[in-house]
């Protein structure tokens, strides 16, 4: 690559190449995508851009993503992050299991060439597993532009629009964020109904579409563990100056009021300083809010004294 990029008098921009086309594994050799490269050498500018996915038909691929969006978010939030996800593939798939069947979803993924596979040890199975990740930027966009979409659909529904809801978020409009968030969550639970989905679904499935509607100026962040001492979200700006925020979701049970599991997630942003990575990010202003869940009914509280 280095010899071809020379040659093109381009070598200056072989991070960027390698970050946007590079990731595909052959065997035990990671290569580059050769239509994207010979395609970026051959533009007038030399950027950057979705050379191969924009000839490729990504139809079905968008259209079984959000098929599954509510099934598979947690871990294309994973995904989006830069993480990996552990998936056994099965290698004979039909057309018509992909519908039914996420993992079916993921094994088209990775023999169209959307997620890069890496093997690991098949343990007392027959079915191999592999450790499954985005190969690169050019790609990771697809995934992105996918459940962008796919939150705004679900936003539209109601009269509502993904723009209202960053827009508040990021400007720690309580109001306006709780009337947003809570035509999403209507319409999610709605849309789903026949399928019984619980709050949690939908707010990790809300995760997957922040994630991707704040691209690419913000990094946002999901702990999937409890008892850590991090924030449910964190949705941290990549330059200092930005907003910042901090999002502690709750799900009322148990005789538990909304107003209580606010209280109780208040308090753990207090208790924990939640809000320390992104001050010391430098990020202005910082919000921090509380979300509570009970059916389709969400409401949101700031914590007090964290704006600034």
């Amino acid at each position: 690559m280095i010899a071809l990029l020379k040659d093109g008098s381009a070598l200056d921009t072989l991070e960027s190449v390698r970050m946007a086309y590079n990731g595909y594994i052959f065997g035990e050799t990671v290569v580059y995508n050769p239509w994207s490269v010979l395609s970026f050498l051959a533009s007038d500018d030399r950027r950057t851009r979705g050379y191969w996915v924009s000839i490729s038909a990504n139809e079905l691929i968008r259209d079984l993503l959000v098929h599954h969006a509510l099934d598979v978010e947690d871990d294309i939030a994973i995904l989006l992050e830069g993480g990996a996800i552990e998936q056994r593939l099965d290698e004979n798939v039909a057309f018509d299991q992909l519908p039914g069947s996420p993992r079916a979803l993921f094994a088209l993924l990775v023999f169209s060439g959307y997620l890069r596979a890496e093997a690991v040890e098949a343990g007392t199975t027959h079915v191999p597993a592999y450790r499954l990740s985005i190969p690169n930027d050019e790609v990771r966009e697809v995934y992105i532009s996918t459940f962008r979409d796919w939150m705004e659909e679900r936003l539209s529904g109601q009269g509502a629009s993904s723009r209202r809801l960053v827009r508040a978020l990021l400007s720690g409009d309580v109001t306006a964020f709780e009337e947003q968030l809570r035509a999403f969550v209507v319409n999610v639970l709605s849309y789903h109904e026949a399928r019984r989905l619980g709050p949690e679904e939908v707010y990790h499935g809300f995760v997957a579409g922040l994630l991707a509607t704040l691209e690419p100026d913000y990094e946002v962040r999901s702990s999937r563990e409890s008892g850590e001492g991090r924030p449910d979200v964190l949705v941290r700006p990549r330059q200092p100056g930005k907003p910042g925020v901090v999002l502690e979701m709750k799900v009322a049970r148990g005789g538990q009021t909304p107003e209580q599991a606010l209280e109780e997630r208040l308090s753990q942003i207090a208790h924990r300083d939640y809000t320390a990575e992104l001050r010391a990010a430098g990020a202005s202003p910082v919000h921090a809010l509380a979300v509570a869940f009970s059916g389709k009914q969400v409401a949101v509280r700031a914590a007090a004294g964290v704006s600034r």
